[in-house]
């Protein structure tokens, strides 16, 4: 059985940010990745917005990983290798090209991304013709091809990555017959509405799709909308449907481990370094916050490794938990904070994600006590960062918790 320190279960930017960390202190590693190449899913993505919070300036995503596993052996990097079952004991059962095997390190760390909801994820009825597909695979059958398979084509959904995916399809000369968007507003900044406004691709609010239409093919799709008169139902024709965004978990390997016992709303429950209840296991990047930028998550994985760097050389402290109680209306990438016993206070990063377009006040509060406040409007999966929380030791009733008060618009 291979022996390593860490063992780290996908190469995304979360991945590659720990082996960073991990080769700068001389700590012995492995990175397992499925594909038969290492970069996780931004590798799909061909626009520009990748690096301006780590290099301050953007670039592809394929030069993002590029630059950001320059210090990052390639030796220390398994493709084509999946994961098949993790243990409280750190052992990991592995399928390679050449069977079965099991490694074993002393931290294994869940790096295994996100990724976008599926027509069954959003429990839309038909068939699946080949011209249904999310945004990643647009973006692959673009890189491959030259021109579109496909000319009139839906997007649902209106976040950020469906901008994208329109952006990608106008480029390629595709037309997009429109946007929809269940919800009663965009899911992201409202002047990117002004794009689809310039382009004339109407974007459909309070709008269900319902039904794709098509056998071998797809011929349009049935939606619902809902209007201040009611509920109608139409078809609307296309020839491809792409669904885009609402990015969930990528937990496969932590439900196969049967770590449910361990999670909470899909996720790990982790602290502020990304340790879990089980002292082998921890978990870093979008499979804790689905949906950040790739440049979050290499920053995130820099910090853990460095944390992981020391704590395996050190003998870990007794250490004291801080749950982290949070509203319906909001989901926090940590659960609870831990504050060694011979910290004399220590500074903790908490950040929220909205479920929903919110407008309001959002306090976080330490003993009861206020400590810090964001006021405004707050887009549905955006990262809503609080910095800097001090804390201290020895308080048994120490607890931090969010609150959230609605904007109440009063009208004459």
């Amino acid at each position: 059985m291979k022996q390593y320190d860490v063992i780290i279960i996908g190469s995304g930017p979360a991945g590659l940010g720990i082996a960073h960390s991990l080769e700068a202190a001389g700590v012995s590693y492995r990175i397992l990745e499925r594909e038969n190449y290492w970069g996780g899913i931004p590798l799909t993505c061909g626009h520009r917005s990748f690096g301006i919070n780590v290099y301050k300036y953007p670039m592809t995503a394929k030069a993002f990983i590029k630059k950001i596993s320059k210090k990052v052996s390639a030796s220390n990097i398994q493709t084509n290798t999946t994961a098949l079952k993790v243990t409280p004991k750190g052992e990991v059962s592995v399928r390679t090209p050449e069977g079965l095997s099991t490694m074993n390190a002393r931290k294994v760390v869940l790096a295994t991304g996100c990724r976008e909801s599926t027509r069954h994820g959003l429990l839309t009825s038909g068939l699946r013709p080949l011209e249904v597909m999310t945004t990643g695979a647009l973006q692959r059958i673009c890189n491959q091809n030259k021109t579109l398979p496909f000319g009139r084509t839906i997007i649902v959904g209106t976040e950020i990555v469906s901008f994208s995916a329109l952006a990608t399809l106008l480029g390629k000369g595709g037309k997009v017959v429109a946007m929809l968007e269940q919800e009663q507003e965009i899911a992201t900044y409202r002047p990117l509405s002004l794009y689809t406004l310039a382009r004339r691709i109407p974007v459909h609010c309070s709008t269900r799709i319902t039904a794709i239409q098509g056998i071998d093919h797809v011929e349009g799709i049935t939606v619902r909308q809902t209007t201040r008169h009611g509920e109608a139902k139409r078809f609307i024709p296309c020839d491809s449907v792409v669904f885009s965004g609402r990015f969930t978990a990528e937990n496969t390997l932590a439900y196969a481990s049967n770590l449910e016992p361990f999670m909470q709303n899909n996720r790990l429950v982790v602290d502020q370094y990304g340790q879990s209840d089980l002292p082998a296991i921890m978990a870093c990047g979008n499979v804790l916050h689905p949906g950040d930028p790739g440049d979050y998550s290499f920053v995130e994985g820099c910090k853990l490794g460095k944390k992981l760097a020391v704590e395996l050389r050190t003998p870990v402290a007794a250490s004291q938990l801080i749950p982290v109680i949070c509203p319906k209306e909001f989901t926090s990438d940590i659960q609870c904070v831990r504050i060694p016993a011979n910290a004399g206070s220590i500074k903790a990063d908490i950040n929220l994600h909205a479920q929903k377009r919110l407008c309001g006040t959002i306090s976080l509060a330490v003993n009861n006590k206020i400590v810090q406040e964001k006021k405004g409007s707050f887009l549905p999966r955006y990262r809503i960062a609080f910095k800097g929380v001090n804390l201290a030791p020895g308080k048994t009733d120490t607890c931090m918790e969010i609150f959230y008060a609605p904007r109440h618009v009063t009208t004459p």
